[in-house]
């Protein structure tokens, strides 16, 4: 133990801390680990003096929110009320926001408390408006955020490895070790270190490129289901949770479990620059395309990528974010939890795809405005930052293209409840 505790003495933030200790809870994030965007430019907010690195708040009104009176109102207020059990957990010391330390997780907690009865979009208005403030949220001066999308992807798959079913969605392995690196020192709050043991001493846990060799071993490899192949897999730990639907018509559905501690790399900017794909026109369907039309070449790319997802089954009836509840389609974003509480309503603008398009890598033929009202519900890999989100289009093949296709520039605000 002592060894241990000296390696993780070593293992600071800007040492291996770095390469290990990235919060994810995999999922989304596709299109931004994927491509390099360019972004436009974004009228700045000055800034108030609540700021820590470099982030920053402004109050601002609710009138002044675009679209906010068309806004869907009550399907954010039951994705809220999803939130509340897990929030009255929190400790009421507990900070909401870095941006912000001195709101905590009780003025939430007042607000899950409020006796309303909120049946209506005009109830839920009034709602937020009276027991939130809005502010508007800058990064250095810049309002610009960036927003890419995810969803739940539906997968043949078969309980027991079979002909045509070969491949393994795995549960945690038993001899991976996770380190609350919060539990040592308060400064390292929130990172955690994912390794395994090797002669007591804490060392890298295995790469995809390794566990996709075999490198579990039969003692710590746990299948939990079988799937026809390694693209489907690799979308469903990019996604983070999934439905499987088996041989008889019976559904599973699969949500993560954990993680190997390896850092997502993207997959898309490296067939950018092979010539393989263009950064006009990819998407997460022109990846997959490919990979699919590449059979031979396609596990070599897809190990680009060290980080690998385990996953368990999930009884719940819906797809289930990092908060540990159900997520609301169009109203339930994945944010850095180093940054913003779960539980927290924000409101986002950004330019959406809004075409159908088939699964061989067309794009939408135009974009279209979306200004919504979610609440922080989920993380993923490639999030990071205060002003980098993951939306939740839902599940279904539209979701599949809309969220496939998302990468928009846009602007956030944070609704923060009202201190009594």
């Amino acid at each position: 133990m002592s060894r241990l505790l000296k390696d993780l003495k070593r293992l600071t933030p800007d040492g291996v801390l770095c390469h290990f200790a990235r919060s994810l809870r995999v999922g989304s994030l596709l299109l931004t680990c994927f491509v390099v965007v360019a972004c436009q430019s974004f009228e700045s907010v000055e800034p108030t003096k609540h700021t820590e690195s470099g982030v920053a708040m402004s109050p601002s009104r609710f009138e002044l929110l675009p679209h906010w009176p068309q806004e869907r109102h009550l399907h954010a207020f039951r994705a809220l009320m999803h939130s509340c059990p897990k929030i009255l957990k929190q400790s009421a010391q507990r900070p909401l926001l870095l941006a912000a330390p001195m709101h905590v997780f009780g003025d939430l907690q007042k607000v899950c408390q409020a006796k309303v009865s909120v049946t209506t979009d005009a109830q839920a208005k009034t709602f937020f408006e009276t027991y939130f403030k809005v502010y508007a949220v800058t990064n250095n001066g810049s309002n610009k955020a960036f927003f890419t999308g995810y969803y739940e992807p539906q997968i043949l798959a078969t309980r027991q490895k079979q002909a045509g079913f070969t491949v393994p969605l795995r549960a945690p392995p038993s001899d991976i070790v996770t380190v609350d690196l919060g539990a040592f020192d308060t400064a390292l709050a929130g990172k955690k270190l994912y390794g395994r043991l090797d002669a007591n001493q804490l060392k890298p846990y295995w790469t995809r490129a390794d566990i996709n060799s075999g490198a579990l071993g039969a003692q710590h490899d746990k299948p939990i289901a079988w799937v026809a192949n390694d693209v489907d897999k690799f979308f469903l730990q990019v996604q983070g949770s999934g439905l499987l639907v088996l041989p008889d018509g019976q559904t599973l559905r699969v949500g993560f479990a954990g993680r190997n501690g390896h850092p997502y790399t993207a997959i898309g900017k490296p067939l950018i620059e092979r010539g393989e794909l263009e950064r006009e026109t990819i998407s997460m369907q022109a990846i997959r395309a490919w990979l699919l039309a590449h059979p031979s070449e396609a596990m070599q790319v897809m190990n680009l990528n060290a980080s690998y997802i385990f996953f368990s089954e999930n009884t719940a009836q819906a797809t289930v974010g990092a908060q540990g509840v159900p997520l609301t389609p169009e109203h339930s974003i994945a944010i850095d939890p180093q940054y913003w509480g779960y539980g927290l309503p924000l409101y986002i603008t950004a330019d959406v795809p809004q075409a159908q398009a088939s699964n061989t890598g067309a794009r939408a033929d135009h974009t279209a405005a979306l200004a919504r009202l979610v609440i922080a519900q989920d993380t993923g890999s490639a999030i990071k930052g205060a002003l980098r989100g993951d939306f939740f289009w839902g599940s279904g093949s539209d979701a599949a293209i809309k969220a496939g296709q998302m990468k928009a520039n846009g602007i956030l605000w944070v609704l923060l409840p009202k201190q009594s």
